[in-house]
């Protein structure tokens, strides 16, 4: 198994993996990773592979705390 963040290639397949999930949650998708980056975060898709198939995932948002030098939020 390999720890990998995924990168802009691997849209589809993350989508797909978070659109099978039972516990689906559309603020995993892509789309609102992309959206949120448009409002100042930073996005990271971060999956468990075994031979090309994500098994298990989170988007983890983080962000710069404003008038909070070297301060950061984030979430998954």
């Amino acid at each position: 198994m390999q720890i990998k963040n995924l990168t802009a290639d691997r849209r589809e397949d993350w989508n797909a993996f978070v659109a099978r999930e039972p516990s689906f949650a559309l603020l995993q998708s892509w789309k609102w990773g992309e959206l949120k980056e448009k409002l100042g975060w930073k996005v990271f898709r971060i999956a468990a592979e075994e031979d090309g198939q994500i098994l298990a995932g989170a988007q983890m948002l983080v962000r710069s705390m404003p008038l909070i030098p070297l301060a950061s939020i984030a979430y998954i």
